[in-house]
């Protein structure tokens, strides 16, 4: 099965449904079962952005890292844009 890395807490709101697309710059042919890993690394700007924005996030030490967290299918892919972003 293929699949995307994302860093936390990216990879949770995938998983919790809160993300329902991710911008990428390259093209993929793939479409349906979709992994999602959480990479090591958290992004602690995006952590913080997101609790501030009113979603609860678990804490930091509670994201899974390094790992296959969920499963989601992919459907539709559109041309990268700027505003994307």
């Amino acid at each position: 099965m293929k699949g995307v890395s994302l860093l936390q807490p990216y990879a949770w709101a995938v998983a919790m449904k809160l993300k329902p697309a991710e911008t990428r710059t390259w093209k993929t042919t793939h479409r349906g079962p979709l992994l999602i890993a959480a990479s090591k690394r958290i992004d602690h700007k995006a952590y913080d952005y997101l609790k501030s924005i009113g979603i609860q996030l678990p804490r930091k030490e509670d994201l899974v890292l390094g790992a296959v967290i969920a499963t989601t299918n992919l459907t539709i892919i559109e041309p990268y844009r700027k505003d994307h972003e």
